[in-house]
């Protein structure tokens, strides 16, 4: 029932909650205003008592007819029923006519008892000649002492409130009656609709929907109309919709499952084609090599190689910016363009080598339409263990085998395929390789892998595993590091390459 009639009842709870809130406002206001004009009337009634008995008592006083100011007093107290208290006293206070013989006998001395909450008291003074006002040598006769009963206005103020209550209580249950009336009138073509709608989610699309209505209400009843032809159209031709649906989803399934097979297989190849040109297990004579690289994607960016020339062997670091099938693309041309160049010249130096292989790969990478560029360092290793190095990377970490410590060597240069021509911003730097020590490279998906509390693995890592365990062989330092960075989350390629040299040659 709450569900049927909620609209109404809280329509009826609106109009009778603010009629409420108006009519006890403007009662209070009323009353408030209407205590304030009977208070201040019965002030001026006490003033105009208090001047008008100072002038018969003044008379009185001076002609010591004292038996006449008594009976004035008795008459006027007996029929003014607001008069609790008249009396006058002379100067030393003594009474000389008094409405209340009882409590302030006359010829007494006064004493003001009442403190009565309920009680208007005034106490006015006597004066010679009270009707000349102006003159400076008037003499003081006495005094008037008058308490007006306020127990009649109270009265009065209490019938107000009664009278307000019994009006505010006919007007709300008046404004009751007016709201149910309206909220029926508002509520009952939008319960109709409803009944209507019930009957179509209930499955029976065939009873049309039809108002006289030109309001919102009319036109929401046109909509729901719409709607039901909507539904009924829908529902005649679902099993056929359906069908034709199904069939267009078994055909695209089929073209999206021949578009995957073949993009995984030119994925596959291209992986096996990046795989078979980068070196599983480098060789170099003297010195303990252990390598792994770990894609993002299935095609990944980073590069590493070990190359043998006739008198040289060179070693490569380098990390394409991204990752996935367009960074192993550029990977693969810098691969192969080292590899030309080597052949054709390998008494060239590292930052030769590094300009060469930019110009070749600088107009192909423009070409790709993708703001690519390459980290790189390359690297000849002499006989004599000295390695000339140039091109800007990640820093180099040399653990030394005397020290037991690591030393961070920083590269220097610039990234491949930003300007087309790099001659001469890449300085060849050397390195000594003694003994014992071992040079670890890397790229920066190793440095930048995160827990998921968003904490990096870190350069300081790394160097604390390559301290703990750089007097091990290369195999081992490597395995540490790998297992180090298990849990960690990797977003980008990671490659590890260890070079140490042996202590035995």
């Amino acid at each position: 029932m709450v569900k049927k009639t909620s609209i109404k009842y809280k329509f009826i709870l609106g109009i009778v909650s603010i009629l409420i809130i108006v009519i006890a406002t403007l009662s209070y206001v009323f009353i408030r205003q209407s205590e304030r004009f009977l208070i201040e009337a019965l002030r001026d009634k006490a003033e105009l008592l208090k001047k008008n008995f100072s002038l018969v008592a003044a008379q009185g006083i001076e002609e010591n007819s004292y038996s006449n100011l008594q009976r004035l007093i008795n008459t006027v107290a007996k029929n003014d029923r607001d008069i609790k208290i008249l009396l006058v006293t002379n100067t030393k206070k003594v009474i000389i006519a008094t409405s209340d013989s009882k409590n302030f006998p006359q010829f007494s001395k006064f004493q003001d008892k009442n403190n009565s909450q309920s009680l208007l008291k005034t106490l006015g003074i006597i004066f010679s000649n009270p009707a000349e006002e102006e003159k400076a040598d008037k003499v003081v006769l006495g005094y008037i002492y008058i308490v007006l009963d306020k127990g009649y206005l109270d009265k009065s103020i209490y019938n107000l409130w009664k009278y307000s209550g019994f009006l505010s209580i006919g007007l709300t249950l008046l404004g009751i009656i007016a709201a149910y009336w309206f909220s029926m009138k508002v509520t009952r073509p939008i319960k109709a609709l409803a009944d209507e709608v019930r009957i179509i989610a209930s499955g029976n699309l065939n009873k049309a929907i039809y108002t006289k209505r030109r309001d919102e209400i009319g036109r929401l009843v046109l909509d729901v109309e719409t709607m039901r032809l909507a539904i009924k159209d829908l529902k005649e031709n679902l099993e056929d919709k359906v069908s034709e649906r199904t069939y267009e989803l078994n055909e695209a399934n089929i073209k999206l499952e021949k578009a995957m097979s073949a993009l995984w297989g030119e994925m596959e190849l291209a992986k096996k084609i990046q795989t078979v040109l980068l070196p599983i297990a480098p060789k170099i004579s003297g010195y303990d090599i252990s390598v792994s690289m770990e894609t993002a994607d299935e095609v990944g960016g980073d590069y590493y190689d070990v190359i043998t020339t006739d008198n040289y062997h060179w070693i490569v670091i380098g990390d394409v910016s991204g990752h996935g099938v367009s960074s192993g693309l550029v990977m693969m041309m810098v691969q192969t363009s080292i590899h030309t160049v080597l052949n054709n010249n390998p008494n060239l130096s590292a930052s030769e080598l590094l300009e060469i292989v930019n110009k070749t790969i600088y107009g192909n990478i423009a070409r790709l339409g993708e703001s690519k560029y390459v980290t790189i360092t390359v690297m000849l290793l002499t006989k004599n263990g000295d390695f000339f190095f140039a091109g800007l990377h990640q820093d180099i970490l040399l653990f030394r085998d005397n020290t037991l410590q690591v030393e961070t060597i920083e590269t220097s240069g610039i990234w491949l395929g930003i300007y087309p021509d790099i001659k001469g911003m890449l300085p060849v730097n050397r390195i000594s390789i003694l003994k014992g020590d071992c040079m670890v490279l890397y790229t920066d998906g190793l440095t930048e892998a995160k827990l998921k509390g968003g904490e990096m693995f870190g350069h300081k890592r790394l160097i604390e595993i390559i301290e703990q365990y750089g007097n091990k062989t290369a195999g081992i330092i490597h395995k540490k590091i790998i297992e180090a960075l298990i849990p960690y989350d990797k977003n980008d390629d990671v490659t590890l390459l260890i070079i140490k040299r042996n202590k035995v040659e």
